[in-house]
Protein backbone atom coordinates (compact mmCIF):
# COMPACT_ATOMS: atom_id res chain seq x y z
CA UNK A 1 0.00 0.00 0.00
CA UNK A 2 1.50 3.85 -0.98
CA UNK A 3 1.96 5.62 1.74
CA UNK A 4 0.45 9.05 1.59
CA UNK A 5 2.81 11.87 3.47
CA UNK A 6 1.00 14.94 4.23
CA UNK A 7 3.00 17.70 6.16
CA UNK A 8 2.10 20.77 7.61
CA UNK A 9 2.10 23.83 5.82
CA UNK A 10 2.25 22.68 2.23
CA UNK A 11 5.87 21.34 2.74
CA UNK A 12 6.80 20.11 -1.16
CA UNK A 13 10.77 20.34 -0.62
CA UNK A 14 13.88 19.38 1.66
CA UNK A 15 14.69 22.76 1.35
CA UNK A 16 11.08 23.96 3.13
CA UNK A 17 11.05 20.72 5.65
CA UNK A 18 14.26 21.92 6.97
CA UNK A 19 13.12 25.79 7.31
CA UNK A 20 9.76 24.30 9.06
CA UNK A 21 11.71 22.00 11.63
CA UNK A 22 14.26 25.00 12.08
CA UNK A 23 11.62 27.29 13.30
CA UNK A 24 9.75 24.76 14.98
CA UNK A 25 12.69 24.00 17.53
CA UNK A 26 13.55 27.88 17.32
CA UNK A 27 10.12 28.25 18.75
CA UNK A 28 10.16 25.71 21.21
CA UNK A 29 13.60 26.64 22.93
CA UNK A 30 12.30 30.49 22.85
CA UNK A 31 9.30 29.58 25.03
CA UNK A 32 11.83 27.95 27.29
CA UNK A 33 14.00 30.77 28.03
CA UNK A 34 10.86 33.20 28.20
CA UNK A 35 9.87 30.64 30.55
CA UNK A 36 12.97 30.80 32.74
CA UNK A 37 13.66 34.37 32.44
CA UNK A 38 9.90 34.92 34.11
CA UNK A 39 11.68 33.12 37.35
CA UNK A 40 14.32 34.81 37.29
CA UNK A 41 12.36 37.77 37.22
CA UNK A 42 10.26 37.00 39.92
CA UNK A 43 13.19 36.97 42.12
CA UNK A 44 14.71 40.60 40.93
CA UNK A 45 13.41 43.27 42.94
CA UNK A 46 14.39 47.10 42.55
CA UNK A 47 17.26 49.08 43.37
CA UNK A 48 17.07 51.42 46.14
CA UNK A 49 13.45 52.64 47.57
CA UNK A 50 10.24 54.92 45.93
CA UNK A 51 9.86 52.35 43.49
CA UNK A 52 6.38 51.30 42.30
CA UNK A 53 5.39 48.53 39.85
CA UNK A 54 3.52 49.32 36.86
CA UNK A 55 3.27 45.68 35.87
CA UNK A 56 4.20 43.68 33.13
CA UNK A 57 5.98 44.87 30.18
CA UNK A 58 6.91 43.04 27.05
CA UNK A 59 9.99 43.43 25.12
CA UNK A 60 11.09 41.37 21.94
CA UNK A 61 14.57 40.98 21.17
CA UNK A 62 15.38 39.36 17.62
CA UNK A 63 18.17 36.92 17.58
CA UNK A 64 20.13 34.55 14.98
CA UNK A 65 18.43 32.76 12.03
CA UNK A 66 14.52 34.17 13.03
CA UNK A 67 15.17 33.44 17.08
CA UNK A 68 12.73 35.87 18.88
CA UNK A 69 12.47 36.18 22.61
CA UNK A 70 8.77 37.55 23.73
CA UNK A 71 10.38 38.67 27.20
CA UNK A 72 7.80 39.79 29.76
CA UNK A 73 9.32 41.29 33.24
CA UNK A 74 8.71 43.66 35.83
CA UNK A 75 8.49 47.79 35.41
CA UNK A 76 8.66 50.09 37.97
CA UNK A 77 8.65 53.94 38.31
CA UNK A 78 9.30 56.67 40.58
CA UNK A 79 9.23 60.28 40.36
CA UNK A 80 12.57 61.97 40.64
CA UNK A 81 13.63 65.19 42.86
CA UNK A 82 13.25 67.29 39.91
CA UNK A 83 9.94 66.25 39.57
CA UNK A 84 10.32 64.10 36.79
CA UNK A 85 9.42 60.48 36.28
CA UNK A 86 12.23 57.70 35.90
CA UNK A 87 11.30 54.00 35.08
CA UNK A 88 13.61 50.74 35.26
CA UNK A 89 13.53 47.24 34.53
CA UNK A 90 15.40 44.99 36.81
CA UNK A 91 15.40 42.41 34.60
CA UNK A 92 17.26 44.40 31.77
CA UNK A 93 19.63 45.96 33.95
CA UNK A 94 20.65 42.24 35.23
CA UNK A 95 20.83 40.67 32.31
CA UNK A 96 22.63 43.86 30.64
CA UNK A 97 19.79 44.69 27.90
CA UNK A 98 20.56 48.14 26.14
CA UNK A 99 17.76 50.17 26.25
CA UNK A 100 15.28 49.57 23.32
CA UNK A 101 17.53 47.44 21.75
CA UNK A 102 15.86 45.16 19.32
CA UNK A 103 18.27 42.65 18.46
CA UNK A 104 20.99 40.73 20.37
CA UNK A 105 24.73 41.23 19.89
CA UNK A 106 24.98 38.25 17.69
CA UNK A 107 22.82 39.71 15.00
CA UNK A 108 24.46 43.23 15.34
CA UNK A 109 28.33 41.21 14.96
CA UNK A 110 26.75 39.95 12.12
CA UNK A 111 25.36 42.76 10.23
CA UNK A 112 28.79 45.14 10.60
CA UNK A 113 30.82 42.49 9.18
CA UNK A 114 28.46 42.12 6.70
CA UNK A 115 27.97 46.28 5.63
CA UNK A 116 31.80 46.30 5.46
CA UNK A 117 31.75 43.79 2.74
CA UNK A 118 28.28 44.38 0.93
CA UNK A 119 26.02 47.42 0.93
CA UNK A 120 23.88 47.78 3.85
CA UNK A 121 20.91 46.95 1.99
CA UNK A 122 22.62 43.67 0.38
CA UNK A 123 23.96 42.99 3.95
CA UNK A 124 19.92 43.46 5.28
CA UNK A 125 19.11 40.89 2.10
CA UNK A 126 21.14 38.13 3.54
CA UNK A 127 20.32 38.69 7.20
CA UNK A 128 16.01 38.23 5.81
CA UNK A 129 17.47 35.29 3.96
CA UNK A 130 18.85 34.00 7.54
CA UNK A 131 15.34 34.91 9.27
CA UNK A 132 16.53 38.03 10.38
CA UNK A 133 14.50 41.35 9.09
CA UNK A 134 16.75 44.60 9.84
CA UNK A 135 16.50 47.60 7.87
CA UNK A 136 19.48 48.73 6.50
CA UNK A 137 19.15 52.03 8.27
CA UNK A 138 19.53 50.08 11.48
CA UNK A 139 22.65 48.25 10.18
CA UNK A 140 23.68 51.64 9.02
CA UNK A 141 23.13 52.88 12.50
CA UNK A 142 25.21 50.36 13.99
CA UNK A 143 28.03 50.51 11.46
CA UNK A 144 28.41 54.36 12.26
CA UNK A 145 28.23 53.58 16.02
CA UNK A 146 30.78 50.87 16.04
CA UNK A 147 33.18 52.91 13.74
CA UNK A 148 33.12 55.85 15.78
CA UNK A 149 33.67 54.15 18.96
CA UNK A 150 37.33 52.23 16.78
CA UNK A 151 38.20 56.35 15.81
CA UNK A 152 37.98 57.17 19.74
CA UNK A 153 39.71 53.88 20.49
CA UNK A 154 42.87 54.90 18.68
CA UNK A 155 42.83 58.88 19.45
CA UNK A 156 42.34 57.95 23.00
CA UNK A 157 45.33 56.46 22.89
CA UNK A 158 47.48 59.28 20.98
CA UNK A 159 46.38 61.26 23.20
CA UNK A 160 47.44 60.00 26.18
CA UNK A 161 50.87 59.78 24.52
CA UNK A 162 50.94 63.45 23.52
CA UNK A 163 49.80 64.51 27.45
CA UNK A 164 52.25 62.38 29.13
CA UNK A 165 54.89 62.02 26.83
CA UNK A 166 55.07 57.75 27.76
CA UNK A 167 54.90 55.11 24.61
CA UNK A 168 51.69 52.85 25.20
CA UNK A 169 51.83 49.43 26.08
CA UNK A 170 53.44 47.41 23.65
CA UNK A 171 54.56 43.82 22.61
CA UNK A 172 58.01 44.92 22.41
CA UNK A 173 58.63 42.82 19.57
CA UNK A 174 61.94 42.80 17.22
CA UNK A 175 62.04 42.25 13.21
CA UNK A 176 64.73 42.17 10.60
CA UNK A 177 62.45 44.87 8.50
CA UNK A 178 59.63 46.80 9.28
CA UNK A 179 58.35 48.23 6.33
CA UNK A 180 55.57 51.57 5.74
CA UNK A 181 54.02 51.69 2.81
CA UNK A 182 51.45 54.64 2.06
CA UNK A 183 49.26 56.16 -0.05
CA UNK A 184 46.39 58.32 -0.60
CA UNK A 185 42.80 57.54 -2.08
CA UNK A 186 39.94 59.82 -3.43
CA UNK A 187 36.33 59.23 -1.78
CA UNK A 188 33.44 60.57 -3.90
CA UNK A 189 31.19 62.30 -1.17
CA UNK A 190 27.89 63.66 -0.84
CA UNK A 191 25.98 66.34 1.05
CA UNK A 192 29.67 67.85 1.73
CA UNK A 193 31.28 71.03 -0.28
CA UNK A 194 33.63 69.35 -2.43
CA UNK A 195 32.89 66.33 -4.44
CA UNK A 196 35.94 64.02 -3.60
CA UNK A 197 38.60 64.21 -0.85
CA UNK A 198 41.66 62.10 -0.52
CA UNK A 199 41.84 59.54 2.30
CA UNK A 200 45.07 58.45 3.72
CA UNK A 201 45.75 54.97 4.05
CA UNK A 202 48.96 53.69 5.66
CA UNK A 203 50.47 50.02 6.23
CA UNK A 204 53.27 48.31 8.33
CA UNK A 205 54.78 44.64 7.81
CA UNK A 206 57.33 42.51 8.56
CA UNK A 207 57.87 41.17 4.67
CA UNK A 208 56.21 38.38 2.92
CA UNK A 209 54.95 34.58 3.47
CA UNK A 210 53.61 32.14 1.26
CA UNK A 211 49.76 31.85 1.50
CA UNK A 212 50.13 28.12 0.14
CA UNK A 213 52.95 25.17 -0.10
CA UNK A 214 52.90 25.88 -3.59
CA UNK A 215 53.72 29.70 -3.16
CA UNK A 216 52.44 30.71 -6.47
CA UNK A 217 50.39 33.29 -4.35
CA UNK A 218 51.48 35.80 -1.30
CA UNK A 219 50.76 37.26 1.94
CA UNK A 220 51.93 40.41 3.57
CA UNK A 221 53.42 39.44 7.52
CA UNK A 222 52.20 41.20 10.62
CA UNK A 223 50.07 43.46 8.88
CA UNK A 224 49.21 46.36 10.81
CA UNK A 225 46.38 49.00 8.41
CA UNK A 226 45.66 52.57 9.92
CA UNK A 227 43.82 55.91 8.09
CA UNK A 228 40.91 57.69 7.16
CA UNK A 229 40.31 61.44 6.90
CA UNK A 230 43.36 62.75 8.76
CA UNK A 231 45.77 65.67 8.43
CA UNK A 232 48.91 64.83 8.17
CA UNK A 233 50.42 64.99 11.89
CA UNK A 234 46.99 62.98 13.38
CA UNK A 235 47.74 60.29 10.66
CA UNK A 236 51.38 59.69 11.60
CA UNK A 237 50.90 60.23 15.11
CA UNK A 238 48.59 57.40 14.84
CA UNK A 239 51.01 55.30 12.86
CA UNK A 240 53.51 56.15 15.39
CA UNK A 241 51.26 54.54 18.04
CA UNK A 242 50.74 51.40 16.12
CA UNK A 243 54.10 50.65 15.42
CA UNK A 244 55.26 51.29 19.13
CA UNK A 245 52.16 48.68 20.32
CA UNK A 246 53.90 45.86 18.17
CA UNK A 247 57.72 47.18 17.77
CA UNK A 248 60.41 47.59 20.01
CA UNK A 249 62.21 50.06 17.85
CA UNK A 250 65.64 49.08 19.07
CA UNK A 251 64.88 45.68 18.03
CA UNK A 252 64.00 46.22 14.64
CA UNK A 253 67.19 46.33 12.58
CA UNK A 254 65.18 47.86 9.61
CA UNK A 255 63.13 50.57 8.69
CA UNK A 256 62.02 51.29 5.31
CA UNK A 257 59.40 53.35 3.58
CA UNK A 258 57.39 53.32 0.36
CA UNK A 259 54.96 56.23 -1.01
CA UNK A 260 54.18 57.67 -4.53
CA UNK A 261 56.20 60.82 -3.13
CA UNK A 262 53.79 63.07 -1.98
CA UNK A 263 54.54 65.15 0.37
CA UNK A 264 52.83 64.44 4.05
CA UNK A 265 54.05 61.05 3.26
CA UNK A 266 57.38 62.01 3.02
CA UNK A 267 56.77 63.30 7.14
CA UNK A 268 56.62 59.67 8.27
CA UNK A 269 60.66 59.50 8.16
CA UNK A 270 60.55 61.96 10.93
CA UNK A 271 57.53 60.47 13.27
CA UNK A 272 59.17 57.13 12.49
CA UNK A 273 63.27 57.69 12.16
CA UNK A 274 63.05 55.95 8.33
CA UNK A 275 66.01 56.73 7.16
CA UNK A 276 65.20 54.72 3.82
CA UNK A 277 62.37 55.67 1.98
CA UNK A 278 62.34 54.39 -1.91
CA UNK A 279 59.60 55.44 -4.45
CA UNK A 280 57.01 53.40 -5.11
CA UNK A 281 57.93 51.03 -8.20
CA UNK A 282 54.86 51.57 -9.94
CA UNK A 283 54.72 55.23 -9.91
CA UNK A 284 58.55 55.11 -10.72
CA UNK A 285 57.82 52.88 -13.72
CA UNK A 286 54.49 55.08 -14.77
CA UNK A 287 56.65 58.46 -14.70
CA UNK A 288 58.77 56.47 -17.10
CA UNK A 289 56.35 55.58 -19.41
CA UNK A 290 54.84 58.44 -19.50
CA UNK A 291 57.95 60.07 -21.10
CA UNK A 292 59.44 56.50 -22.93
CA UNK A 293 56.55 54.35 -23.40
CA UNK A 294 57.19 55.07 -26.92
CA UNK A 295 60.39 53.20 -27.21
CA UNK A 296 59.92 50.28 -25.84
CA UNK A 297 63.91 49.86 -26.06
CA UNK A 298 64.72 53.01 -24.10
CA UNK A 299 61.90 52.45 -21.35
CA UNK A 300 63.04 49.30 -20.37
CA UNK A 301 66.78 50.22 -20.15
CA UNK A 302 65.27 53.28 -18.10
CA UNK A 303 63.78 51.20 -15.56
CA UNK A 304 66.77 49.07 -15.55
CA UNK A 305 68.50 51.89 -14.85
CA UNK A 306 66.31 53.34 -11.73
CA UNK A 307 66.03 49.88 -10.37
CA UNK A 308 69.54 49.63 -10.00
CA UNK A 309 69.70 53.33 -8.55
CA UNK A 310 71.70 54.41 -11.51
CA UNK A 311 70.58 57.99 -12.16
CA UNK A 312 73.14 59.27 -14.73
CA UNK A 313 71.84 56.57 -16.72
CA UNK A 314 68.17 57.74 -16.30
CA UNK A 315 69.06 61.60 -16.77
CA UNK A 316 71.05 60.43 -19.99
CA UNK A 317 68.23 57.89 -21.38
CA UNK A 318 65.91 61.12 -20.91
CA UNK A 319 67.73 63.28 -22.29
CA UNK A 320 68.14 61.21 -25.80
CA UNK A 321 64.20 61.20 -25.56
CA UNK A 322 63.90 64.51 -25.48
CA UNK A 323 66.12 65.48 -28.56
CA UNK A 324 64.58 62.65 -30.65
CA UNK A 325 63.23 64.01 -33.39
CA UNK A 326 60.85 61.25 -33.65
CA UNK A 327 59.45 61.94 -29.93
CA UNK A 328 55.56 62.63 -29.44
CA UNK A 329 55.99 63.32 -26.26
CA UNK A 330 56.84 67.59 -26.13
CA UNK A 331 59.66 68.60 -24.24
CA UNK A 332 57.96 70.05 -21.13
CA UNK A 333 56.55 66.51 -20.27
CA UNK A 334 60.18 64.98 -20.35
CA UNK A 335 61.49 67.50 -17.83
CA UNK A 336 58.46 67.14 -15.54
CA UNK A 337 59.12 63.69 -15.45
CA UNK A 338 62.95 64.19 -15.22
CA UNK A 339 61.79 67.05 -12.01
CA UNK A 340 59.79 64.68 -10.32
CA UNK A 341 61.94 61.67 -10.75
CA UNK A 342 65.10 64.09 -9.23
CA UNK A 343 63.05 65.07 -6.28
CA UNK A 344 63.31 61.15 -5.58
CA UNK A 345 66.45 60.15 -6.86
CA UNK A 346 67.75 58.67 -3.50
CA UNK A 347 64.86 56.23 -3.49
CA UNK A 348 64.60 55.13 -6.99
CA UNK A 349 66.77 52.01 -6.71
CA UNK A 350 65.37 47.96 -5.53
CA UNK A 351 65.18 48.30 -1.71
CA UNK A 352 66.80 44.48 -2.09
CA UNK A 353 69.87 45.28 -3.62
CA UNK A 354 71.31 47.41 -0.45
CA UNK A 355 73.32 45.98 1.78
CA UNK A 356 71.68 45.64 4.53
CA UNK A 357 69.37 42.88 6.21
CA UNK A 358 66.54 41.18 4.49
CA UNK A 359 63.61 39.12 5.56
CA UNK A 360 63.44 35.78 3.92
CA UNK A 361 61.43 35.75 1.26
CA UNK A 362 61.77 39.71 0.26
CA UNK A 363 59.58 40.66 -2.24
CA UNK A 364 59.33 44.04 -4.32
CA UNK A 365 58.00 47.11 -2.81
CA UNK A 366 54.41 48.16 -3.60
CA UNK A 367 51.83 46.86 -1.11
CA UNK A 368 49.77 50.47 -0.68
CA UNK A 369 48.48 49.95 -4.14
CA UNK A 370 46.41 46.73 -3.46
CA UNK A 371 45.53 47.45 -0.16
CA UNK A 372 44.26 50.57 -1.33
CA UNK A 373 41.82 48.23 -3.18
CA UNK A 374 41.33 45.96 -0.60
CA UNK A 375 40.59 48.23 2.48
CA UNK A 376 38.92 51.38 0.58
CA UNK A 377 37.68 51.00 -2.77
CA UNK A 378 36.14 47.80 -2.79
CA UNK A 379 33.42 49.63 -0.71
CA UNK A 380 34.02 52.95 -0.26
CA UNK A 381 34.10 53.57 -4.22
CA UNK A 382 31.02 52.35 -5.40
CA UNK A 383 27.27 53.24 -6.93
CA UNK A 384 27.01 55.41 -3.21
CA UNK A 385 28.31 58.28 -1.84
CA UNK A 386 29.70 59.25 1.56
CA UNK A 387 29.57 62.21 3.97
CA UNK A 388 33.62 62.39 5.22
CA UNK A 389 32.66 61.08 9.07
CA UNK A 390 30.78 58.11 7.22
CA UNK A 391 33.07 57.15 5.26
CA UNK A 392 35.92 57.77 8.10
CA UNK A 393 34.48 55.10 10.37
CA UNK A 394 33.59 52.60 7.67
CA UNK A 395 37.54 53.07 6.79
CA UNK A 396 38.46 51.81 10.30
CA UNK A 397 36.35 49.20 10.20
CA UNK A 398 37.89 48.39 7.19
CA UNK A 399 41.21 48.59 8.56
CA UNK A 400 40.27 46.09 11.14
CA UNK A 401 39.11 43.66 8.65
CA UNK A 402 42.17 43.85 6.44
CA UNK A 403 44.03 42.88 9.58
CA UNK A 404 42.23 39.83 10.61
CA UNK A 405 41.28 41.28 13.79
CA UNK A 406 37.26 42.45 12.40
CA UNK A 407 35.00 40.19 14.49
CA UNK A 408 37.64 39.60 17.73
CA UNK A 409 37.00 43.62 17.71
CA UNK A 410 33.23 43.45 17.47
CA UNK A 411 32.98 40.67 20.10
CA UNK A 412 34.16 43.29 22.35
CA UNK A 413 32.34 46.18 21.41
CA UNK A 414 28.89 44.62 21.75
CA UNK A 415 30.32 43.56 25.52
CA UNK A 416 30.62 47.23 25.86
CA UNK A 417 26.91 47.68 24.87
CA UNK A 418 25.51 44.63 26.75
CA UNK A 419 27.03 44.65 30.28
CA UNK A 420 25.68 42.45 32.45
CA UNK A 421 25.25 43.89 36.38
CA UNK A 422 26.83 40.04 37.92
CA UNK A 423 27.23 37.65 34.24
CA UNK A 424 28.16 34.55 36.23
CA UNK A 425 25.60 33.90 38.48
CA UNK A 426 22.89 34.51 36.43
CA UNK A 427 23.56 33.93 32.96
CA UNK A 428 24.32 30.55 34.64
CA UNK A 429 21.65 29.78 36.47
CA UNK A 430 19.90 30.66 32.99
CA UNK A 431 21.79 28.52 30.76
CA UNK A 432 21.10 25.87 33.35
CA UNK A 433 17.43 26.13 33.33
CA UNK A 434 17.35 25.98 29.46
CA UNK A 435 19.34 23.38 29.32
CA UNK A 436 16.98 21.43 32.17
CA UNK A 437 14.03 21.94 29.97
CA UNK A 438 15.64 20.67 26.66
CA UNK A 439 16.97 17.94 27.72
CA UNK A 440 13.52 16.87 29.78
CA UNK A 441 11.38 17.79 26.16
CA UNK A 442 10.32 14.78 24.60
CA UNK A 443 11.34 15.60 20.79
CA UNK A 444 10.12 12.16 19.08
CA UNK A 445 6.59 12.79 20.60
CA UNK A 446 7.01 16.51 19.33
CA UNK A 447 8.20 16.01 16.03
CA UNK A 448 5.66 12.90 15.73
CA UNK A 449 2.77 15.86 16.46
CA UNK A 450 3.95 17.92 13.77
CA UNK A 451 5.09 15.82 11.51
CA UNK A 452 2.43 13.18 11.09
CA UNK A 453 4.69 10.76 9.01
CA UNK A 454 7.16 9.66 11.97
CA UNK A 455 4.08 8.25 13.49
CA UNK A 456 3.10 6.05 10.62
CA UNK A 457 4.44 2.66 11.00
CA UNK A 458 5.19 2.52 7.33
CA UNK A 459 7.59 5.35 7.83
CA UNK A 460 10.86 3.47 7.28
CA UNK A 461 9.63 2.42 4.36
CA UNK A 462 9.93 5.70 2.10
CA UNK A 463 12.66 8.09 1.61
CA UNK A 464 10.49 11.02 3.54
CA UNK A 465 10.36 9.35 5.99
CA UNK A 466 13.99 7.94 6.51
CA UNK A 467 15.07 11.57 5.88
CA UNK A 468 12.76 12.81 8.76
CA UNK A 469 13.44 10.20 11.20
CA UNK A 470 17.36 10.57 10.84
CA UNK A 471 16.82 14.43 12.46
CA UNK A 472 15.47 12.44 15.63
CA UNK A 473 19.63 11.79 15.82
CA UNK A 474 19.89 15.38 16.31
CA UNK A 475 18.15 15.34 19.44
CA UNK A 476 20.59 12.60 20.66
CA UNK A 477 22.09 15.35 22.84
CA UNK A 478 19.94 15.76 24.96
CA UNK A 479 18.70 12.43 25.91
CA UNK A 480 15.79 12.03 23.00
CA UNK A 481 16.17 8.55 21.40
CA UNK A 482 15.27 7.87 17.40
Amino acid sequence: MELKVILPRQIRSFKELERFILSEVLAVVARLVEQAVRRLDASLSPPGSGWQSVGLKTRRITGLYGLEYRLRRHMYQRRRPDGQMEYCCPLDAALGLPEREQFSPNVQVWAVELATRHSFRMAAQVLAEAGVHVSAQTIHRWVQEAGAAREAEQRRVVEAMEQTGELPPGEGRGAVAVICEVDGVWVALQREKQRRWEFKLGLLHEGWEPESPAARRFRLKGKLVWGGDLDTEAFWARGWCRFVERYDPDRVQRLVGNSDGAAWAQEGRGWLGIEEWHLDPYHRNAALERALGWDTRRLRRAQQAARRGDWARVVALLEQAAADPACPVRREEVQAVRAYLEAHREGLDDWRQRERPLPEGARGLGAAEPSVRHVVTDRLNGKAAWTRPGAHRMMQLRCLRHEGRLKEWLEQWVAGHWQVRSPQPLLQRLARTVRRALVETDWQGWLQARVPVLGHPDARRTATGVALRSLLAWTAPWGARA
